[in-house]
Order: C-alpha cells, then sequence, then structure tokens
C-alpha cells in the first residue's frame, strides 16, 4: 500500500486535473482545469494562507460541512492551481446516490473531486464546462457526438478540432 501511495504522489505532482463537482457555481464548476503543485496537510495550507475547496453539494447539506472532520487529521492532499490562478487544496468530498423517490440514500462514499484531465470520452464529458478543449472527430459516428464534444469549450480560443470533415458534418438545409 505504502508503495502505491508513493508511486501516486510521485506522478501526480504537476498532473493536470479537472474538478468532478461544482466548488464556486460559475467560478470553479465541473470541468475547471488546473495543476496538481504538491500536497499538504489542511493544516500547512491554512498556514500558507491557501483555502480549502469545499463542493457546493457539501456546504449546505444541514448545514454542516466536512471541513472540521478534515482538519482532524494531518492526511496531505492535493494543492491545485486552476486556470484562474485560484489556488485550493482539494479535499474529499461527499458523493451520495439516491433512490428514485430522491430522498433514501442508496450509497455513499468521500473522493476527491479531481479527474486526470489527461483524456475523456465524449460521453464523460457530457454535462461539464471544459476551458480548454481538443476534439479528434475521426471516430465519430453521429452528428450528436460531434455537437456534444464541441459544446464542452468555453471559448473558441482554446477549442482545438483534429480530423474535422465537411462531408460528415456539415448539413445541407436547402431543399433538393
Amino acid at each position: 500500500m505504502l508503495i502505491k501511495v508513493l508511486w501516486i504522489i510521485t506522478h501526480l505532482r504537476w498532473s493536470e486535473a479537472h474538478l468532478s463537482q461544482n466548488l464556486m457555481q460559475g467560478y470553479l464548476v465541473n470541468g475547471s482545469i488546473g495543476q496538481v503543485t504538491r500536497f499538504a496537510t489542511p493544516k500547512e495550507a491554512i498556514q500558507s494562507n491557501i483555502r480549502l475547496a469545499q463542493v457546493e453539494s457539501d456546504k449546505n447539506r444541514n448545514g454542516n460541512s466536512n471541513t472540521e472532520e478534515i482538519l482532524e487529521h494531518d492526511f496531505k492532499w492535493p494543492v491545485v492551481r486552476f486556470t484562474n490562478n485560484e489556488e485550493l487544496v482539494v479535499t474529499p468530498a461527499d458523493f451520495t446516490v439516491n433512490n428514485g423517490d430522491g430522498k433514501t440514500m442508496m450509497a455513499r462514499r468521500f473522493q476527491l473531486p479531481l479527474i486526470l484531465a489527461w483524456a475523456l470520452s465524449v460521453h464523460k464529458s457530457q454535462g461539464q464546462t471544459l476551458e480548454r478543449v481538443r476534439v479528434d472527430l475521426r471516430r465519430t459516428f453521429e452528428k450528436g457526438q460531434a455537437y456534444v464534444a464541441l459544446s464542452r469549450a468555453t471559448s473558441m480560443e482554446h477549442l482545438q478540432v483534429r480530423n474535422f470533415s465537411k462531408e460528415k458534418y456539415v448539413m445541407s438545409f436547402l431543399p433538393g
């Protein structure tokens, strides 16, 4: 186990990662990209004036958050500098799955709201807002896939499209 943890720490530093949940609506959202700069305990971060990330869904549940519980332990968590230069310690968030009535909890886990940002499938990117997107359309087989992939980008400046085929994706609206 210790070897696995050391491997993760060694290989995740300087890795790009993106959020898998909203931290601050309209500011740091599902899909925001950052770089893991180091690892720190919450106490070290607070001493260095680095804020703890707080997932929006964790903030309002019964008026409580998991911050107190996280501060009790000396675990080192990733410090992420996002593309907007906001630097935060990303700590585990509460992920729950409710049944059809939306009230009864079926499963619950705590995990970091981060995913390595090397690559995503079109399916996985649905519902995300991505600051930088490189799309390879070579293997898409439905027009909707190209739309979903392209519409994830927040700006044309940070969108790169590869293997675009006008014949495959451009539809004519003219009769005939």
